[in-house]
């Protein structure tokens, strides 16, 4: 199910092959089929580009000249899908390379670490002189989902899913090269997750999308829930704003969503239910604990609890979003976030077009005067 999904993700559009925002998210970086583009994301505007050979991962590093380039032609030979280029874009050089026997499936980079993952391994290194730190082996990571945090030292933190069942996450200290915590976020397969600038807090999202989950780091407290939907859907983007206050969600449904994190207990655990089933599951009754000597006829709770598929709750004690916006125009693949003020959203679709949204007074509206530079 979770290789269906990212299947048809990379499937709908041939040109552009993949996209990410840097640390500070005011730039976009965007690899085609010729080469790659950066963008500012304050204006849009195309700030650097390379059209020499098709690029299948970029990945940057803050604002700096340094990418970490990945091709996706087997036959090219300097940018191959096996081998990892360091590159100035300054100077369109490469600084370095490091080639595998296995296709890299995913790059991550903050300013002390260097994250690629192959086949059934993920390999760290020391980002000032590509000295491999340390291999961790995992299984089904040909899909590439994990994150690293952009706080190089006190919250370097990895963190990483490989189960294509479930959904595990596996937490890695990446500065003190030790494994720090694994716990269940998801039933389902984590599709998309994000950690906040600070590296001490998590958002995930399973493949069917209903819940969106936040939790500390490293611990893996669950600290917030957030109810996009009640119907699966495959999301899109999930980040962090640069500020940490707020959480921009984008679908397959068309739909932004704008979750905001309470401001008075933003680092403080809400009293929650450990389960962790999503909407609509069905539940095993025997895992339905009997309060002491609670009569189940005389609560209404218990009733509603019983007869429900789903955790009563989480889901009553979940939070909707604070904005949403929904147009068929958004329903491509796209990737969205807020700029450092939080009044506005960027969103950049597959299709190579850019949209920007107004967020004010807890609402969500597109800016139809904003033309990309």
């Amino acid at each position: 199910m979770i290789e269906d999904i990212i299947i048809k993700m990379e499937s709908l559009d041939g040109n552009v092959l993949y996209y990410s925002l840097n640390q500070d998210q005011d730039c976009l970086a965007v690899g085609t089929s010729q080469g790659y583009r950066i963008y500012n994301l304050q204006s849009c505007k195309l700030v650097s580009s390379y059209d020499e050979a098709p690029v299948g991962i970029i990945e940057m590093l803050y604002s700096t000249n340094l990418l970490a380039l990945v091709g996706s032609d087997m036959s090219n030979v300097h940018l191959s899908p096996k081998r990892l280029t360091i590159w100035n874009s300054n100077s369109s050089a490469a600084i370095c390379e490091i080639s595998f026997a296995y296709k890299i499936t995913a790059v991550k980079i903050n300013k002390s670490r260097l994250i690629i993952c192959v086949k059934d391994k993920i390999h760290i290194y020391d980002l000032r002189d590509t000295r491999i730190l340390e291999s961790l082996f995992v299984k089904n990571n040909q899909l590439g989902r994990l994150v690293l945090s952009p706080n190089n030292t006190e919250n370097c933190f990895l963190v990483y899913t490989d189960s294509i069942t479930k959904g595990i996450v596996k937490v890695y200290d990446a500065w003190n090269m030790r494994q720090s915590t694994t716990f269940e976020a998801h039933q389902s397969p984590i599709l998309k997750m994000s950690m906040n600038y600070e590296g001490n807090k998590l958002v995930t999202t399973s493949c069917k999308g209903t819940m969106v989950r936040v939790f500390s780091l490293p611990k893996g407290d669950k600290l917030y829930t957030f109810k996009r939907g009640t119907s699966n859907c495959m999301v899109y983007s999930l980040n962090f704003s640069r500020q940490g206050n707020h959480i921009i969600l984008s679908s397959e449904n068309g739909t932004i969503h704008c979750f905001s994190l309470p401001k008075k207990d933003r680092d403080e655990l809400e009293d929650e239910d450990d389960s962790m089933q999503e909407d609509f599951e069905e539940s095993d009754p025997s895992l339905i604990k009997d309060e002491v000597k609670e009569c189940k006829v005389c609560s209404i709770g218990s009733w509603i609890q019983t007869l429900l598929p789903i955790n009563y709750d989480e889901l009553m004690s979940s939070k909707k979003s604070r904005a949403k916006l929904t147009s068929h125009d958004y329903e491509f693949p796209n990737i969205c976030c807020m700029d450092r003020e939080e009044k506005h959203i960027t969103m950049f679709m597959k299709r190579k077009d850019f949209k920007r949204f107004d967020f004010r007074e807890g609402k969500i509206e597109e800016d139809n005067e904003f033309e990309p530079e």
